[in-house]
């Protein structure tokens, strides 16, 4: 039984969850109380997707054994959050957080999902929080420059986002994209134009050469915003109101 619990162990370790799951069941046929197998099984089943079969080993995992809640709840609070059940999310989390405040990936997790709702005023707080305690955060700093991004703080949130990257070793397209909005925001046109075309060399997305081709034209270079536009078209890219008003603030 332990050598079936430690080979899951390995090879959920190693993200090969199918496999781990296989061996947590074996191990979990001869005894169904193993709390180990089954707050990994939970996980397993959580990062493949399957939110119903692994909310139910988590909470098992809890009846059986109180003493694992913490880890339990932030588990279930990371499944709800990657389900997009933001506000049953933050409840985990806030319960984790009152068993033990400093559970950084908690706070920081925390901070995320009320950026996502929009509540900016409550993921700052957060993400500050979870920075100050592990900054080496992986996720911390983009967040923050998203909520930054979103409140007109855009100098902060250029700032985070190459700390982001930076953290992480990985000059993201997406990432750069975010930094030339706020290039766009604050009418920096040619650092934006010099961003969108790094992440476009990195990754094509219809998104980036719409918001270049804005870029150009407020440039005054018409027929290279003209052909971005019909680059952007073609890969099936259109102008999102929500985006114009953000850049208009």
């Amino acid at each position: 039984m332990d050598a079936l619990l430690n080979r899951g162990i390995i090879y959920f370790n190693r993200q090969q969850y199918e496999l781990a799951i296989a061996d947590f069941n074996a191990c979990l046929a001869i005894d169904s109380t193993i709390v180990m197998a089954l707050q990994n099984r939970g996980v397993a089943y959580g990062a493949l997707g399957k939110n119903d079969l692994a909310l139910a080993d988590l909470n098992k995992a809890m009846l059986i054994n109180p003493k694992v809640k913490k880890d339990a709840l932030i588990n279930r609070g990371n499944i709800y959050f990657n389900s997009q059940q933001f506000e049953q999310a933050i409840t985990d989390y806030n319960a984790c957080l009152a068993i033990d405040s400093t559970v950084v990936l908690a706070i920081e997790n925390r901070g995320s999902a009320y950026c996502t709702l929009g509540k900016y005023d409550l993921a700052l707080p957060d993400l500050n929080k979870a920075i100050l305690l592990n900054p080496e955060t992986k996720n911390g700093y983009a967040n923050r420059g998203v909520c930054y991004q979103m409140t007109n703080r855009d100098k902060e949130a250029i700032a985070d986002f190459y700390r982001h990257m930076e953290v992480n070793h990985e000059e993201s397209a997406d990432i750069l994209n975010s930094i030339a909005i706020s290039y766009m925001k604050l009418k920096e046109y040619d650092n934006a134009l010099e961003v969108l075309s790094k992440a476009i060399g990195k990754e094509g997305k219809g998104t980036f050469y719409l918001n270049r081709a804005m870029v150009y034209r407020e440039l005054g270079r018409i027929t290279e915003a003209r052909a971005d536009k019909l680059k952007a078209g073609s890969l099936g890219a259109t102008v999102n109101k929500d985006f114009m008003n953000l850049i208009k603030k």
